[in-house]
């Protein structure tokens, strides 16, 4: 068996004006690295416990405690639905609509042969300013080409947060 290839994610603007005029209109922004190595979405893989005591303050002795595990697929166990966000697919997709931006597109990868098959998404978006930006990232490779996309989708809304583009 093959090993799945690993391509490091990147976020390269398109950009057809130089450093220079851009430094000299004060448009030129300069980005950090972000912790998270690439822009690939870390899977949620924490539990999460809550823990509040009721009677806030006066020092009760038996906490309400409420847990919510969140596991790798991103579904929240032991919590209700109510809190449940829409697919990062879906959200991406409205915001490009919102904003104006074309839809997002997915590219799929399979790596392996069989009931091995793993899935890689790349997830592409045209960010339109001042000057024209592809956002692309790339997500693990999982066993389901819905879970590949939606890791994706997650990757490029993680991406446009910290460029600035969403609150």
């Amino acid at each position: 068996m093959v090993p799945p290839v690993y391509q490091e994610p990147s976020i390269m603007p398109i950009n057809t004006r130089t450093e220079k005029e851009l430094e000299e209109k004060e448009v030129l922004c300069t980005h950090k690295k972000p912790k998270a190595t690439g822009c690939v979405a870390q899977p949620q893989q924490e539990i999460e416990l809550a823990i509040e005591s009721e009677n806030k303050g006066h020092g009760d002795p038996s906490p309400k405690e409420s847990a919510c595990v969140v596991l790798s697929n991103g579904e929240a166990n032991g919590c209700s639905g109510a809190n449940e966000e829409p697919e990062a697919r879906s959200r991406l997709a409205q915001l490009c609509s919102a904003i104006g931006w074309k839809s997002p597109t997915y590219e799929f990868q399979e790596h392996g042969h069989g009931h091995t098959k793993l899935f890689t998404c790349k997830v592409s978006v045209l960010v339109e300013t001042f000057t024209d930006t592809v956002v692309e990232c790339i997500s693990e490779p999982k066993p389901q080409k819905r879970a590949a996309q939606e890791q994706g989708a997650e990757g490029v809304l993680w991406t446009l947060k910290r460029l600035g583009h969403v609150k």
